[in-house]
C-alpha cells in the first residue's frame, strides 16, 4: 500500500469522558453511580464496602448526569409518521425498555429528554449507541425506514425513523 493510500482513522471522544477528572473511588451525587477502577458502575454493595473501608469518597457529577443537566445529546432518535400517534403508547414503552436494558451494561447510557408532538417523537441520549439502538428498534418492530447519521467532526448521531 503506498502512502497515499493510507486511510487515517480517528476515533472521536466524547467531551464528557475525561477521566482524569475523577479520582477513585468517586460518587455521583445526582444519580448515585460510582467511578471505582476507571468505570463508573451501580453497585450498592460496593459503595457500602468503600465506605466502610475507604475514608473519603469524592462527589461529582457523572458523565452522564452533566451531559442531563447541560442538556447535551450525543444522539437524537426522530420517530415521525401516522402510526406514531397510533402506536404512541407502545413506542414510549418500547423506548423505556430499550434504555432500561442498556442501562445494565452501561450505566452511562440514559435518555435526556423525550418530546411528543403527535406525530413525531423526538428523543435525546447521552451517547451515539442509545439512540442508535432506540431507532433500529422502532424500525424494526414498526416495519419502518431507518437513516442513521453520524457526525464527522463530533461524537453524534441523528436517527430518523418513519415512513
Amino acid at each position: 500500500m503506498r502512502g497515499s493510500d493510507k486511510r487515517f482513522v480517528f476515533k472521536l471522544k466524547d467531551p464528557y469522558m475525561d477521566k482524569s477528572l475523577y479520582s477513585d473511588p468517586t460518587q455521583c451525587p445526582s444519580c448515585g453511580l460510582i467511578y471505582h477502577k476507571k468505570r463508573w458502575i451501580n453497585n450498592s454493595e460496593l459503595l457500602k464496602n468503600i465506605k466502610e473501608n475507604e475514608k473519603r469518597i469524592e462527589q461529582k457529577d457523572c458523565p452522564a448526569c452533566r451531559k442531563i443537566k447541560d442538556k447535551y445529546p450525543l444522539g437524537i432518535v426522530e420517530i415521525k409518521g401516522e402510526f406514531v400517534s397510533k402506536k404512541n403508547e407502545e413506542i414510549h414503552s418500547r423506548v423505556k425498555h430499550i434504555a432500561a436494558d442498556e442501562y445494565i451494561h452501561n450505566p452511562l447510557e440514559r435518555i435526556i429528554s423525550v418530546k411528543d408532538e403527535g406525530d413525531k417523537i423526538t428523543i435525546e441520549t447521552t451517547t451515539e449507541h442509545l439512540a442508535e439502538k432506540i431507532g433500529k428498534s422502532i424500525a424494526k418492530t414498526f416495519k419502518k425506514n431507518i437513516k442513521i447519521t453520524f457526525s464527522e467532526s463530533d461524537k453524534f448521531v441523528r436517527v430518523f425513523v418513519g415512513e
